[in-house]
């Protein structure tokens, strides 16, 4: 499998449609705004999940209290298949 590395999104999609890659790899939410953006919608989404990546939440020292709180609402998203 051969790899392409591009600037942004929208250089991807515009690769994928071109028939330069064959796939395309980016967060769901991602790609179906590049596609209605660039107008492609002949592009359809694959279902199925290819990879699960773990969520780190990060804050400054600042702002440590709300780490709790960014988790409540992190595991209430994956409950309900949000993430």
């Amino acid at each position: 499998m051969r790899h392409e590395l591009a600037n942004d999104n929208d250089h991807l999609f515009k690769m994928l449609d071109a028939g330069h890659v064959d796939v395309v790899v980016v967060a769901r939410i991602n790609g179906l705004h590049v596609i209605k953006k660039l107008n492609i919608p002949h592009l359809k989404q694959l279902l199925g999940i290819i990879a699960v990546l773990p969520f780190v939440s990060l804050c400054t020292q600042k702002n440590k209290d709300l780490l709790p709180k960014l988790n409540a609402v992190f595991q209430q998203l994956e409950k309900e298949n949000f993430i």
